[in-house]
């Protein structure tokens, strides 16, 4: 028997599925317009509350006796659709890459809050599950989500060739078909099979970025000593009863040295505790975020991915890039961040403290990006 549903979004702020029932609705629950036998203003599909027996928004739904019923109640499931996903809500202990639905936050410091969807990564010491935010999650305050609904396989066209080939053959129909079937497949394969353009140095330099922020944001917030007594950013709550010591870090940005000094201190007295730097080479390009991630990671004693020491240099200008350049009027180089490109030419640079106009780029000269870390104040 089918059900018909509508999806409302609820109080924990996602979408769920309310069942629509044909019955009398009490005072209080949510009821959808489905007719208008009874003359009243709320239009068809409308949703509202009822607030009195038989009333609501002042309008009379149902007749005296309880019939004529002008509404369907809705009543909710425990179906929500997250990104497009269904899935059922279970009261049961979370597994190890499981999503979960935030219903009841206890105590949270306003890492997470209702609402919020997680995922847990592993269990801690004491066996509470440890969501992806680095923090602690209690049994009281989710629901695991189980999917319902298969993930649709991504269907593709088939490729179309147009292949033109010219063979002789001397032979049987069997020689035939077979020369000519061993052509086509080496035509197809110089078209099918071209292989992938390899990325730019510009492309790998800006991943190697993203992944340093990406790398310090997570450690800085979920890295937690594997032995006592070791530098840990979590769980902060411990820090308020002395349980254990737990730090936060600090980054010292000396751009005219290129170095990065992570500090990471009490949390409960400031002071350094432990310390990490980068230094940036000779004729290398200077890039705070990559240097905050080697600085952090040698602080916590952790192993430095080699692309953050060897990254490619980038080959490209861009908007908030620190320049070092030839002015010809002055006739000797400068230092400036660039704003802006004139005429949208970026060998054509604004920007330049002193000067109007703009100045001419040109590696062949000499002229060079010494900071590609495009944020405007060091921490």
């Amino acid at each position: 028997m089918s059900v018909n549903v509508t999806v409302l979004t609820d109080g924990n702020g996602v979408q769920r599925e309310y069942r629509e029932v044909n019955r009398k609705a009490n005072v209080g629950e949510l009821v959808k317009i489905v007719s208008c036998r009874m003359l009243h203003g709320l239009p068809i599909g409308s949703i509202t509350v009822l607030d009195k027996d038989g009333v609501a928004d002042g309008w009379f739904l149902e007749g005296s006796d309880g019939s004529d019923r002008d509404y369907v109640v809705l009543e909710p499931t425990g179906i929500v659709i997250i990104d497009g996903v269904r899935y059922r809500e279970e009261r049961r202990k979370a597994a190890v890459g499981e999503r979960v639905l935030i219903v009841n936050p206890i105590a949270t410091n306003g890492i997470y809050d209702k609402g919020d969807v997680l995922t847990i990564e592993r269990y801690g010491l004491i066996g509470l599950p440890i969501a992806d935010v680095g923090k602690t999650v209690l049994k009281e305050e989710y629901v695991v989500l189980t999917p319902i609904d298969e993930p649709k396989a991504e269907t593709s066209t088939p490729a179309v060739y147009n292949v033109t080939v010219n063979v002789t053959v001397n032979g049987t129909v069997e020689d035939v078909v077979r020369t000519v079937g061993d052509a086509v497949k080496v035509e197809i394969s110089k078209i099918a099979f071209t292989p992938p353009k390899p990325k730019s140095a510009q492309e790998l330099r800006d991943e190697i970025v993203e992944r340093a922020k990406a790398d310090v944001e997570k450690l800085s917030r979920t890295h937690k000593s594997s032995v006592g007594g070791g530098a840990s950013f979590w769980p902060r709550e411990c820090a308020a009863i002395g349980f254990e010591p737990i730090h936060y870090v600090e980054f010292v940005v000396n751009r005219e040295k290129r170095t990065v000094v992570a500090l990471i201190k009490s949390l409960q007295t400031h002071k350094v505790h432990y310390r990490g730097a980068a230094k940036c080479a000779p004729g290398d390009v200077f890039n705070s975020h990559i240097g905050r991630a080697i600085a952090l990671r040698r602080a916590l004693e952790l192993p430095v991915p080699d692309e953050y020491l060897n990254a490619p240099q980038p080959t490209e200008v861009r908007v908030g890039d620190v320049v070092e350049t030839y002015l010809s009027s002055g006739g000797h180089h400068a230092t400036f961040k660039v704003t802006g490109f004139y005429n949208g030419d970026k060998k054509k640079l604004t920007g330049f403290a002193g000067h109007s106009g703009y100045t001419s780029f040109s590696p062949e000269f000499g002229d060079k990006v010494i900071d590609d870390s495009r944020e405007e104040v060091s921490a």
